[in-house]
């Protein structure tokens, strides 16, 4: 048999090409990898994005935002701290839309001894102020009275800072409410068909089985919660179903 032989020049030629095929491979294999970390990087950030991406609802645009969802109304933007699906399973009595639409005057009310005092007077505060913007956009002059169930004459300016505050750290959308100097005592006794009264109250989950609810008696509607999220919900749940988001019966 033949033998062949090599010559050094030519084994040396032969590790130098191996070398450098080596090196070759070495420089793809890391431009490679590179490559794929940066479409990771890049398709990551895009996925971020899309998680803030605005979404619809009854044709009402929303955008999540840290302290909630904020709505593209016909009254601007308006700042809720739940979505309308979340809350939309609240039943809204037959009416009660209606009748808040359609009176000139409204009353809204809470008990100032409730355990949370200060979240139920910011949730009438954000109603009032929605009024307020109803009235600027349309050009009504629809009245809002605020008010308590029992006098507070006795206690009076230390719950009114505590109130300011807590309705500007959740509730940036509306401006400051301008607190009455002598609040108006009001109850469910003082409703009428001409003037209805929104009432807000904490209620021990002992007494009733929903946690959450509406309810409309008398002219009176009542809005009732177990716990601070429960009475943020359905005050957003009665805002929604005012602006007409959430579709209710209207009788």
């Amino acid at each position: 048999m033949k033998k062949f032989k090599y010559s050094k020049k030519a084994l040396e030629s032969t590790g130098s090409g191996a070398s450098q095929h080596q090196e070759k491979w070495k420089w793809k294999t890391r431009y490679t990898v590179g490559i794929f970390i940066i479409f990771v990087m890049v398709f990551s950030v895009v996925g971020f994005l899309n998680t803030e991406q605005p979404n619809t609802y009854n044709k009402i645009t929303f955008v999540q935002v840290q302290k909630g969802w904020i709505a593209k109304t016909d009254f601007g933007r308006l700042l809720f701290s739940t979505h309308p699906s979340n809350v939309e399973q609240i039943s809204v009595p037959a009416g009660v839309v209606q009748t808040l639409r359609e009176s000139k005057v409204m009353m809204l009310t809470h008990d100032p001894g409730d355990p949370n005092k200060e979240l139920l007077a910011m949730l009438g505060y954000n109603f009032l102020r929605l009024v307020e913007m109803e009235n600027k956009e349309n050009e009504k002059t629809k009245q809002v009275f605020f008010g308590v169930t029992q006098d507070l004459s006795s206690t009076p300016s230390r719950q009114t800072t505590q109130i300011n505050q807590t309705a500007s750290a959740n509730q940036t959308n509306f401006t400051q409410p301008k607190q009455p100097a002598n609040q108006k005592t009001i109850d469910c006794n003082d409703a009428s068909p001409y003037i209805p009264v929104v009432k807000y109250e904490t209620v021990n989950r002992s007494v009733m089985n929903a946690t959450t609810n509406i309810t409309f008696t008398n002219n009176c509607i009542i809005l009732r919660g177990a716990s601070e999220s429960a009475l943020v919900e359905v005050g957003d749940r009665l805002l929604y179903g005012y602006l007409g988001i959430i579709e209710d019966q209207q009788s």
